[in-house]
């Protein structure tokens, strides 16, 4: 009986240079989710910070419903309700328990790494 493609003696075999390689840009891309998160974090505290010294609310729920159903009608609803009410958590900032900014994400992970 052969072993399974991709098993060696019934055991997997160490990473192949095209998987180290697909790994690489998978990082490559996740710093640039971060960097564009941040970003997008910024632009949503000066939109809450403008909306409330204009007397209005900080949150605008609405707007909030209209992200979540883009990300789930481009990712699908389990995975994109899960990514749209992560990144909206992320944006909205100035409240006890709000994620960090990148900068200070990428100092913790610094001190646990």
């Amino acid at each position: 009986m052969q072993p399974a493609p991709g098993l060696v003696g019934g055991q997997q075999r160490p990473a192949t240079a095209a998987i180290a390689a697909a790994r690489d840009r998978i990082d490559e891309l996740d710093r640039m989710i971060i960097n564009l998160v941040g970003w997008r974090r910024e632009i949503s505290l000066r939109i809450q910070r403008e909306r409330v010294e204009a007397g209005g609310v900080r949150i605008e729920t609405s707007r909030e419903r209209e992200i979540v159903r883009r990300y789930v009608a481009g990712l699908g609803k389990p995975g994109g309700l899960a990514v749209a009410l992560g990144i909206l958590d992320v944006c909205r900032g100035g409240r006890p328990g709000s994620a960090p900014t990148p900068a200070q994400a990428g100092e913790q992970a610094e001190e646990t790494g």
